[in-house]
């Protein structure tokens, strides 16, 4: 299986299966994503440049369309759901 670089999750509290090497790849991924600054909301909800010196700000999810005002609450978990047959 190619490794894209992720290091190997180390043992997660309350994990009571044993994963695969790509399975744990996939996990340490997922927590590198949600340790960013602002968390998987910084991918999902990006925060959009404005031109102007106002304080105004704006957030847009591209997956939604939508766009917003108001600062996305901060969101931590997820599903790790590997494609069929990769293991």
């Amino acid at each position: 299986m190619e490794n894209l670089g992720h290091a190997a999750a180390e043992f997660v509290e309350g994990l009571t299966i044993e994963l695969l090497p790509f399975q744990s790849q996939t996990l340490e991924w997922a927590k590198e994503r949600e340790q960013t600054p602002g968390g998987i909301n910084s991918f999902l909800w990006p925060k959009l440049p404005l031109g102007n010196a106002s304080d105004a700000e704006l957030y847009f999810n591209p997956i939604l369309g939508q766009l917003t005002d108001t600062k996305p609450p901060l969101s931590r978990g997820g599903i790790i759901a590997e494609q069929m047959g990769l293991g």
